[in-house]
């Protein structure tokens, strides 16, 4: 084959490759994202109608401070067990609890 006839051809093939990129990758998307928004509308829809059929909801809910004041409340107890207070960090932060690590140890 001659040089030309080669040329041809390369540049054939790139042209090809080009076009098939470029259905892929803008024709495809653009054909999926208008068919694809009407569904997403659909869905957002859908959550924002959830959304505020909660909120009303909660909106209703009326609290009042005479739970407070009812014996089975009052007769509740805490089996909580208090926290103790610690320091934070360590003077060295690298030792573990139960093997003490100096500056000897870590050299040999």
């Amino acid at each position: 084959m001659t040089s030309i006839l080669k040329n041809i051809i390369v540049i054939a093939g790139l042209l090809a490759i080009a076009g098939i990129g470029y259905y892929l990758f803008v024709v495809e998307r653009s054909a999926t994202v208008t068919s694809s928004d009407r569904s997403i509308d659909v869905v957002v829809a859908a959550e924002t109608e959830g959304f505020l059929r909660r909120l009303r909801d909660l909106q209703e809910i009326s609290l009042s401070r005479e739970i407070f004041g009812d014996a089975r409340f009052q007769s509740l107890r805490d089996f909580g067990s208090p926290i103790d207070r610690v320091s934070f960090g360590r003077s060295e932060p690298f030792t573990t609890n139960d093997s003490p690590v100096s500056a000897q140890n870590v050299s040999q």
